[in-house]
């Protein structure tokens, strides 16, 4: 299984105010950022924001 969709497959299940969203989201982002993916880097880095 690939890292991105780990990480969004265990944020779909995390409580959005708990800290493993947090983490997840922010691994969401650094595996999209290695595999050169840069929109989907940008979009998660703006998803973490909100």
């Amino acid at each position: 299984m690939d890292a991105p969709l780990a990480a969004t497959r265990g944020l779909a299940v995390a409580p959005r105010d708990d800290n493993a969203a947090v983490r997840l989201s922010a691994q969401v982002a650094r595996a999209h950022a290695r595999l050169g993916n840069q929109h989907e880097f940008e979009r998660a880095t703006v998803e973490q924001v909100r």
